[in-house]
């Protein structure tokens, strides 16, 4: 007898069967599990009709924790399929450093690479930017009328290339990419509490310079910060 491929040797489920069991792997997936993320994994790889299921959640939350794999997503980005593309909801570029005295050279992103990515993944809802260089050089001719909503936009102690702490202006430059964010979060490892509403107001200020007072509406915002 003839053995048959897996592919063809798999009972054919109707569409509703192949999601309901794709889904059951769903339930925590945010939460970092490996276990349901590897089931997922093996899942996509059955057939066609399970890999577009499973690739709504494999692809949903995507994590970089270093500058390899953002330029690695970066380049790939263009020839990705816009149905792939759109999958991706969540997004945290984490390039990691070791303390104030111990800062290696920081990921160095512009307004202009910001703004090439956001277009390039139209359905992405959260953003969250660690330990990265804002550069408020936009690198492109014809790119500073971009802007598009979002719903939860973290900072976590970003730097710019001055010596200003926290670079509140790089921060309200990107702000104003979006003309709505429902959350905005920003954490500083370097200042104190007792200093977020004056932070806030800073910011708040430095949007309406730039752009006028109803350029980003943002409808909740959260500070925290460390004692130096």
């Amino acid at each position: 007898k003839s053995i048959e491929s897996p592919l063809r040797s798999t009972p054919l489920l109707c569409a509703d069967v192949i999601n309901t069991i794709i889904d059951c792997f769903d339930d925590d997936l945010d939460e970092g599990s490996r276990d349901r993320r590897s089931m997922l994994v093996n899942c996509s790889l059955v057939s066609r009709a399970w890999t577009h299921r499973s690739q709504k959640y494999l692809l949903r939350r995507i994590e970089m924790h270093s500058q390899v794999r953002l330029e690695g997503f970066v380049a790939v980005m263009p020839v990705l399929s816009e149905r792939v593309r759109r999958l991706i909801r969540f997004l945290h570029i984490r390039i990691p450093y070791e303390d104030e005295s111990n800062y290696p050279e920081p990921y160095n992103l512009t307004l202009g690479n910001m703004a090439d990515l956001l277009e390039a993944l139209p359905c992405l809802d959260d953003l969250n930017l660690h330990g990265i260089q804002l550069n408020t050089a936009y690198g492109a001719p014809g790119r500073s009328d971009f802007r598009r909503p979002l719903k939860s936009l973290h900072f976590q102690d970003v730097r710019s290339s001055s010596i200003t702490y926290p670079p509140l202006k790089e921060i309200a430059t990107f702000v104003t990419l979006f003309p709505t964010i429902d959350s905005l979060t920003l954490y500083f490892s370097h200042i104190r509490d007792s200093r977020g509403p004056n932070i806030a107001d800073d910011i708040s200020s430095i949007c309406q310079d730039l752009h006028g007072p109803s350029s980003t509406c943002i409808q909740d915002v959260y500070i925290y910060g460390e004692s130096s």
